[in-house]
């Protein structure tokens, strides 16, 4: 396995609009504001995690000749009080240090505070001409409407899985590596529409055979769902109705599920000694051979209901 700094999504992360994927729409009306001198102070990027709010960002910033000295990225999940928006508000004045303009990403800037929204509000009516703000966000709906009326939005859509197939298949390409038609599309399939997932994924099959790669990914959703399961089972406070809602979204083999849950189920026991852990072990024992989803619910069920 290669270190951090070489992941397939960090590697190939694109440098220019012409490396993005997908987002046709966005990248032609900025390229469009780029050649009139008409881009927004204030640019709020919104869709999905991984369909490239952040990347499109920061390359615009180059668009803008924005030196590095003079770039600054927050993500407002961590730093989400009125302390940043005052320092953001603070130097926004200042004059650039070496380009034409000062930047400032706030990745996730949904997660402000309220108060750190009301903070910045007066900087984002009156922002001074050399100065630019770009938000990137999944959720737009938890921004003040007072943050939103001043921004000029632009929405970015779900990568296509056409899209996403070309990409893993130029990337595995540039590897080196032989990546099947049905590989490609199975990868892109778990992907969510996101091609930082979808980089995140090739790099962990890209050496393995077709028939390994296929695999491991069908076991991911299967190891995701059993720990979803137990750890609902693991709570006293989890209530049937929401049991109920883990369950129907279930999509997995349900005696593969048993054993992933057994298996968690002991690791807990051993670990912790937690008796709810004993109770799901005593619970799943048998198969579900005949019993099938059935035999998942109702397990489920008389242990929510157990206590």
């Amino acid at each position: 396995m290669t270190d951090e700094s070489n992941t397939l999504y960090l590697k190939y992360r694109p440098q220019t609009f012409k490396e993005v994927v997908g987002q046709k729409e966005v990248l032609k009306s900025l390229v469009t504001m780029g050649k009139t001198k008409t881009i927004p102070h204030f640019l709020l990027f919104t869709g999905a995690s991984g369909c490239g709010k952040t990347t499109i960002a920061r390359i615009l910033k180059k668009m803008l000749k924005c030196g590095d000295s003079d770039f600054v990225e927050v993500n407002a999940s961590s730093e989400r009080g009125i302390d940043m928006a005052r320092d953001l508000t603070r130097q926004a004045a200042m004059s650039p240090i070496s380009g034409d303009c000062r930047v400032w990403l706030v990745d996730e800037c949904q997660a402000m505070t309220g108060d750190a929204q009301n903070a910045m509000l007066k900087i984002l009516e009156d922002i001074p001409p050399k100065t630019y703000f770009l938000f990137a966000t999944t959720d737009p709906h938890k921004l003040k409407k007072t943050i939103r009326t001043r921004a000029t939005e632009l929405a970015l859509k779900p990568i296509s899985e056409k899209d996403l197939v070309g990409l893993i298949e130029t990337v595995a390409e540039k590897e080196d590596k032989e990546v099947s038609d049905d590989l490609a599309i199975l990868i892109a399939q778990k992907s969510e529409s996101s091609a930082r997932k979808a980089l995140v994924l090739l790099h962990t099959v890209i050496n393995m055979t077709d028939e390994e790669a296929v695999e491991h990914l069908n076991s991911r959703d299967m190891e995701g769902e059993a720990i979803a399961i137990c750890r609902a089972l693991g709570k006293k406070s989890t209530t049937w109705k929401q049991m109920a809602e883990i369950l129907k979204s279930v999509k997995e083999e349900p005696e593969g599920l048993r054993w992933l849950i057994m298996s968690y189920a002991t690791t807990t026991l051993l670990n912790t000694g937690n008796a709810r852990a004993a109770a799901i072990i005593e619970e799943f024992r048998e198969n579900w051979f005949d019993s099938k989803r059935s035999g998942l619910v109702i397990s489920c069920y008389n242990i929510i209901n157990g206590d």
